[in-house]
C-alpha cells in the first residue's frame, strides 16, 4: 500500500511538472470523423467528473468523498498544439 501511495504522489509530480513545461499528459483520438466533428462542434460543453473516496480511517466512519472538475476550452487546446 505504501509503495503505491509513492508511485501515485510521483506521477502527480510528472504530471503537474510536464503541465508547467508545456507537455501534454493525456489525449484521445475518436475511430470516426462524424464523432470527431460532433465534439470539436465550437458550441458543445463537455463536463467531466470523478469521485474519490478516501479509504476509512479507525476515527471516521463514512468519510467524505471529494470532487475534481476540469474544464478546457477547445480553442486553448488547438493554440497549444499548434504553437
Amino acid at each position: 500500500m505504501i509503495a503505491l501511495e509513492k508511485r501515485q504522489t510521483l506521477d502527480n509530480i510528472v504530471n503537474k511538472t510536464n503541465l508547467k513545461l508545456g507537455g501534454i499528459n493525456f489525449g484521445f483520438r475518436l475511430e470516426s470523423e462524424r464523432a470527431q466533428k460532433c465534439i470539436m462542434d465550437p458550441g458543445r460543453l463537455i463536463i467531466g467528473l470523478d469521485v474519490a473516496h478516501p479509504a476509512k480511517s479507525k476515527n471516521e466512519e463514512n468519510p467524505v468523498p471529494s470532487v475534481v472538475g476540469v474544464s478546457l476550452f477547445i480553442y486553448a487546446l488547438v493554440y497549444s498544439l499548434s504553437s
